[in-house]
């Protein structure tokens, strides 16, 4: 059966075989995409549904609407398994991040927010606009987010920090939707001043305007090859634009590999986000930073026991260092200090050694310097897809298996070779 009110959001499954509707009729429903056929009607207490969102694995659909909850459920049952109120205004748009690990919401309140995606805890919460956030969208490495808001303006975030990285101005009316292409170079949004805009995610500069449509831009999205952008408005139709061959420019090819590795530790996003792409321009860029990446190494033993062992330590003090350095090594040392979980008796050291281990399990940002400046490499390599650069992702990939940096390798490394430079 049809809903019996307006339709007001649609999301694809991943795999393209479901079809997510919410509508004013307080229902959300999932449809057999080949047949039509309804597959599940979940109903809601909110009349007005202003977005759906599936997990990158379908497993897990979330929701949001006028009442200022974020609802996730099960896709299979509908059953309900977590609530998020990131304020108490409407949440108007949704996106998890391409490993599902984090959601992230915008909304009345001007705010991006940044939530665990199993627990709901919060990971960050930032006033981004002057307006009410009407769209959100993490690029295709998930390492990068734009927002677009009725303020008409669209911003670019490093996912990793939380930081603001490039402004993009332009649109002279509310900015409605947005995509970034498959490669994550354009961005394309959709505003209410009836244009399409095109706009380079290297640079912030805009690339083109597109008119046609005699009223509001309201959905945008790319092709899957990248080469053609479809836009839908308020005038009833929708438009096909093939983009031009020619790719948005980069920046100019940098002389000192030196400074910009120096650059990729610093606190500034925006110096960094340049420092990445110039260094991806950069001559023998493979071999730089081959010479200054290696793989994580697994954590010897003998110094994990002994500050677990130092977890039951008489003094107080001895115990909370020995819980900061068994944190500071990272996730490398979660099968040991699971090993030792499995092993004590003490309650205490259980207590710390749980507490450790959830902090590893969490997603969370990245602020240290050589941590933030190896998410910030693996940007370079992606960028450069070479052979070269495939190989190293493929020995950082053969790391300590929880250590971040290996993870990071290995999803790099996935997405290039099922991209457009696979092998």
């Amino acid at each position: 059966d049809a809903h019996q009110g307006p339709v007001t959001t649609l999301r694809f499954s991943p795999d393209g075989k479901v079809l997510a509707s919410g509508s004013e009729d307080h229902t959300v429903r999932l449809w057999d995409a080949a047949t039509g056929k309804e597959i599940l009607r979940i109903p809601e207490e909110e009349d007005h549904l202003f977005s759906v969102c599936f997990s990158p694995d379908g497993k897990v659909l979330a929701s949001a609407g006028l009442d200022s909850l974020v609802r996730l459920r099960e896709t299979a049952t509908g059953k309900e398994i977590l609530q998020i109120q990131p304020s108490l205004d409407p949440v108007q748009c949704l996106c998890f991040s391409p490993d599902g690990r984090v959601l992230a919401s915008g909304g009345h309140d001007r705010s991006l927010g940044l939530w665990n995606a199993v627990t709901g805890a919060k990971i960050l919460q930032i006033r981004a606009h002057r307006n009410p956030v009407r769209c959100v969208r993490f690029s295709p490495d998930g390492k990068t987010l734009a927002t677009a808001s009725q303020d008409h303006v669209l911003c670019l975030w490093e996912a990793a920090t939380g930081r603001e990285i490039l402004t993009l101005r332009g649109h002279g009316s509310s900015v409605y939707d947005m995509a970034f292409s498959p490669d994550g170079r354009i961005l394309a949004s959709g505003s209410w001043d009836h244009t399409l805009r095109l706009w380079s995610a290297v640079t912030g500069k805009e690339i083109l305007s597109l008119t046609g449509h005699q009223g509001g831009v309201n959905a945008v999205a790319f092709s899957p090859d990248g080469r053609t952008v479809a836009s839908g408005s308020q005038d009833g139709t929708v438009l096909l634009w093939p983009l031009p061959a020619t790719p948005p420019p980069l920046p100019a090819e940098s002389q000192d590999p030196e400074k910009l590795w120096g650059v990729l530790a610093q606190e500034s996003a925006p110096a960094a986000w340049r420092a990445a792409w110039e260094l991806s321009r950069a001559k023998g860029a493979e071999d730089f930073l081959e010479a200054r990446l290696s793989p994580a190494a697994e954590s010897a033993p003998e110094p994990v026991r002994k500050l677990v062992a130092d977890l039951d330590d008489a003094s107080y003090a001895v115990r909370e260092q020995a819980s900061r350095d068994l944190e500071g090594l990272g996730p490398r040392i979660t099968t040991l200090l699971q090993s030792a979980l499995k092993e004590t008796t003490s309650e205490e050291v259980k207590d710390r050694l749980g507490k450790i281990l959830d902090a590893f399990a969490q997603p969370g940002l990245t602020l240290d310097p050589e941590p933030l400046r190896r998410i910030r490499a693996l940007q370079t390599l992606e960028r450069l897809g070479t052979p070269k650069a495939k190989a190293l992702l493929k020995k950082l990939a053969a790391g300590a298996a929880l250590d971040p940096l290996t993870r990071d390798a290995q999803a790099t490394l996935a997405r290039l070779q099922a991209g457009p430079h696979g092998d």
